[in-house]
């Protein structure tokens, strides 16, 4: 079974990974792999064209993984989103000279994100903790991540795939304090309410799972929305 920084692949997604060192990049690449690159991507900087030409790349082979009909083109929307061929969603994540995409069938899950992060280093968490998350969810969390620096950077990944997960679907932005951390007594596994109401609307919630990993100073997060209305896959 395929596994994504301490996790096992959810079950009817499709999945890729791949870890570079810089100095094997160059812009030629793009053309040796075959791959469009956006007039954005072209005028940024070397980090980012790399972090672009691999995701990429796994976003290609997880698709190709699935057997459907692709032209290994996944263009880049106005809102920088991925525009993935008919019929399935997916997501795209990089840090550390890694990247991962993980693709499904839109008939199972009408969203899809994934993240991964570098833990922070334990200053960087108590500098930023307020701006992530409320102390009720560090305390929720504690009972299965110790430590400061794996909590907030849990935390950040995790509301980080909600939102990959629903901005195609409601094409609204999220704070991070739009999103709560309500149990973690599960191993692996969050769940969070996200406020979804428009501004000036009616509130509106909904609850979401979230499946995480941790290894090798990494966290990994994945959130499903299943075609069927459920809060995600277990």
């Amino acid at each position: 079974m395929s596994r994504f920084i301490g996790q096992p692949v959810p079950h009817g997604c499709s999945f890729s990974e791949r870890s570079w060192h810089t100095e094997n990049f160059s812009d030629i690449s793009f053309r040796q792999a075959g791959l469009s690159v956006p007039e954005t991507i072209q005028r940024s900087v070397p980090k980012r064209r790399q972090e672009f030409f691999y995701g990429r790349l796994s976003a290609r082979q997880a698709i190709r993984q699935l057997k459907v009909d692709f032209d290994g083109q996944i263009p880049m929307a106005k809102d920088r989103q991925p525009v993935w061929p008919d019929g399935l969603v997916g997501s795209i994540t990089h840090c550390a000279n890694y990247a991962a995409a993980m693709i499904a069938s839109r008939s199972d899950y009408h969203g899809l994100g994934i993240d991964a992060e570098t833990v922070m280093p334990e200053q960087q968490a108590s500098r930023l903790a307020d701006s992530i998350a409320t102390p009720a969810e560090l305390a929720r969390l504690a009972v299965q991540v110790p430590d400061l620096a794996t909590q907030v950077s849990l935390l950040f990944s995790a509301k980080e795939s909600i939102y990959k997960a629903l901005y195609p679907v409601t094409r609204q932005f999220l704070e991070f304090h739009d999103v709560e951390l309500i149990d973690a007594g599960s191993p692996g596994e969050l769940v969070f309410t996200v406020d979804t109401g428009s501004p000036g609307g009616a509130p509106e919630q909904r609850t979401i799972n979230c499946c995480f990993g941790v290894a090798d100073g990494l966290v990994s997060t994945v959130v499903l929305l299943p075609a069927n209305g459920g809060n995600g896959v277990q």
